[in-house]
């Protein structure tokens, strides 16, 4: 059998082989990017693990991947302009980032791309309500309750998902390329879930439902969404899911510099192949 390291490499090599063409245009004018910490390159928060105050940064973020590229294969010339912030909500995001990058669509006269990144914090701000500890309880009252709590957080954030969405479609319809990532389960990461309760739900939240339960998971929202509104999905759930030691940072939310690489070359591949 090979191992996790192995595997990585092939997942990453069948990442890597893009075609030139699709979406792509000559005339591509600007990269831009909204989203939270993920989207600005963040490896590390040293504040959740006690070792410092400090943000720690990928030697080379996802976005910066995806720029390389776009500058090596589209156009040399390509502008970007990242507006994400850290630990943005999606209010904050719909609030600061989206008129920003209205303004930004609204004065390019030739196409441009918009990533959509964020909506992880929203979710985790569940794990930390007083309202989240009966997921920990094993009666079946308290886990239909603990359901209900998900799904009303899923619904709250797929709503605000779907203002940034409408907004950005409206704001350059036809001349925007929409790029939305889906989230990945940090707590798959054994270091990370040491009840065995946060990676199972974790995969609920995101991937359900299950043949047992009718929750529908947030990245099947955000699939829906981006059918909905033409933009394009960066699935990253399953690298994550296969390989959690490697891609998730040792702060449960982040991804490493390679989590960052398979995040980019993901990117890359649905743009190119679009």
């Amino acid at each position: 059998m090979l191992s996790e390291k192995l595997k990585f490499l092939a997942l990453l090599t069948l990442l890597v082989i893009t075609s030139a063409g699709g979406v792509a245009a000559n005339d591509l004018e600007k990269q831009i990017v909204i989203g939270d910490s993920i989207e600005a390159g963040v490896i590390l928060d040293e504040r959740i693990i006690g070792v410092g105050d400090d943000l720690i940064f990928a030697d080379s973020s996802h976005v910066d991947i995806f720029s390389h590229y776009l500058a090596e294969n589209v156009n040399p010339d390509i502008v970007l302009i990242n507006l994400s912030v850290p630990v943005a909500r999606l209010d904050n995001i719909i609030d600061n980032q989206v008129p920003k990058s209205k303004r930004q669509v609204k004065r390019s006269d030739n196409p441009v791309i918009v990533f959509i990144g964020g909506g992880g914090n929203d979710l985790r701000d569940i794990l930390a309500s007083p309202e989240f500890s009966v997921c920990f309880s094993p009666l079946p009252e308290d886990q239909l309750t603990c359901l209900v709590l998900i799904d009303s957080a899923l619904s709250e954030a797929e709503e605000k998902l779907e203002v940034i969405l409408k907004k950005i479609r409206k704001a350059g319809d036809e001349n925007v390329t929409i790029l939305i990532r889906t989230q990945y389960n940090p707590f798959l990461k054994a270091s990370c879930d040491s009840f065995g309760i946060l990676g199972p739900l974790g995969n609920l939240a995101l991937e359900g439902p299950t043949p047992d339960i009718a929750l529908i998971g947030f990245n099947n929202r955000i699939r829906s969404l981006a059918t909905e509104y033409d933009a394009l999905v960066i699935d990253i759930f399953g690298p994550f899911f296969l390989f959690p030691e490697m891609l998730v940072s040792d702060d449960c939310i982040h991804p490493t510099n390679e989590g960052h690489v398979v995040i980019g070359n993901a990117s890359i591949d649905i743009f190119d192949s679009n």
